[in-house]
């Protein structure tokens, strides 16, 4: 004899994304709806539930991990794990150590938050660091880890992540080589030029020139 259907609930995890939340067939499940507004949440979690019903559960619209927010970068680590056997080491150490560990992982909290509206957020935030190329680099794995999060049930939802357009410049990072200068006093100059050879010889030159001079 199969298993019931337990009632179907609609509430949130601590953020502002609701969750359906039901049981069919002896497995639990726990779904974003991905909407913030009750009355939209409730007819999203209507037609999850019907679809889980009827055997109609689209693929990658997995059951979501357990109750709670999952942090973000304990997702990434799995990500990152699945994806290094496949990838040169330079480019695993570049995701790992700059795009997801220094950037993304440092802005989305938990997983939950990465959404179309995050994303967006997120390439506001980075746009008012770095240029739009700089971005668009950052934009390719996260592309990666969203699609993969997905399709594993750690969201509910694939986030759209638009590259920002052509005229979009963002904000060129100042060149650090150019900011820094060394002020030496004379007599420190002179200190200097004191240890300096009077004449020098080269190869390419044909008698010794002198150097201190100069």
């Amino acid at each position: 004899m199969a298993r019931r259907s337990e009632g179907l609930k609609v509430e949130r995890d601590g953020g502002q994304i609701y969750y359906a939340r039901f049981t069919h067939a002896g497995r639990r499940y726990h779904v974003s709806t991905g909407e913030r507004d009750l009355q939209a949440a409730q007819k999203a979690a209507a037609q999850i539930y019907s679809d889980v019903l009827a055997g109609k559960w689209a693929r990658g619209r997995r059951q979501v991990a357990p109750s709670g927010a999952t942090p973000f970068d304990e997702v990434a680590a799995r990500w990152l794990k699945h994806i290094k056997p496949s990838i040169e080491e330079k480019t695993f150490r570049l995701y790992r150590d700059t795009y997801v560990g220094s950037h993304v992982a440092s802005f989305f909290k938990t997983i939950e938050q990465l959404t179309t509206v995050g994303a967006q957020d997120y390439i506001a935030a980075r746009l008012r660091k770095v240029t739009r190329q700089t971005l668009k680099h950052e934009l390719s794995p996260l592309r990666r880890l969203s699609k993969w999060a997905f399709e594993r049930g750690y969201i509910g939802q694939l986030p759209q992540i638009e590259t920002p357009g052509r005229r979009v410049l963002g904000t060129p990072v100042a060149d650090a080589r150019k900011t820094v200068s060394l002020i030496f006093t004379a007599e420190e100059v002179a200190a200097i030029a004191a240890r300096l050879p009077e004449y020098w010889s080269a190869a390419r030159a044909q008698d010794p020139y002198p150097v201190r001079a100069r």
